[in-house]
Formats: C-alpha cells, structure tokens, sequence
C-alpha cells in the first residue's frame, strides 16, 4: 500500500480504494472510516455506486469527517511515532515482539528467526 492513502485521510478526504488487504487494514481499522468505501479490484459497478452514493452531501461530509478524525488521531505521526520508537527500542534492547498477520494470527517464522 501506497502512503497516498494516509495522506488523503490526514487531508479530511473521503477515500475510495480497491479492496486490497493494505487499504482494507487501513480503511476498515480507522476511527470512523468506513470500509465500505472498499470495492472489488477491476468491479467499475462498485466504484460507480460508491462515487454515486458520495455526490450526497451529508455522506460525502461524514466520509470526509470520518476520514479526517482517521488521519489527525490514528494515522499522524505524532501517534504512530511512539509505536515506532518503542519497537526500535525494543529491538535494539533485543526485545523483539513476534510478529502477527493482519488477522492477528502469529507469522510465520523466518529463517532468520529460527536460526
């Protein structure tokens, strides 16, 4: 996933994505935003519904709402750099957290790991 999408929520702006798992863990797991601004990768019927559905003005201001409060309280670095720093922390202290799946299932080890 490209940063395009943190950008744009940051910017207050509604955000349409393919449903992919990097903008699905982004859009689906914000403050507000709403998953089902996600369509099918290719489906146009779906992309065209959305944007239909976001030419009201009152669903166009929540998404934009949504996508702001998204942007400023989880997607800021002002958040995420803490999270950031502490895993550096963690790993330079050899701290190191196992890894889990957008599913929250554990990852799979690496070689690197098991050796």
């Amino acid at each position: 996933m490209c940063n395009k999408v943190f950008l744009y929520l940051h910017a207050g702006l509604a955000c349409v994505a393919t449903n992919t798992l990097g903008h699905a863990s982004v859009l689906a797991g914000s403050i507000g935003a709403r998953a089902d601004y996600l369509f099918p990768p290719g489906n146009v019927d779906a992309l065209v519904e959305i944007l239909r559905r976001l030419t009201a003005p009152e669903v166009l201001m929540r998404a934009q709402n949504a996508a702001w409060l998204a942007g400023s309280t989880r997607y800021s670095w002002d958040v995420e750099c803490e999270a950031f720093l502490r895993a550096v922390s963690d790993a330079l202290a050899g701290r190191l957290v196992p890894a889990r799946t957008l599913a929250g299932e554990p990852a799979r080890a690496s070689a690197q790991q098991v050796a």
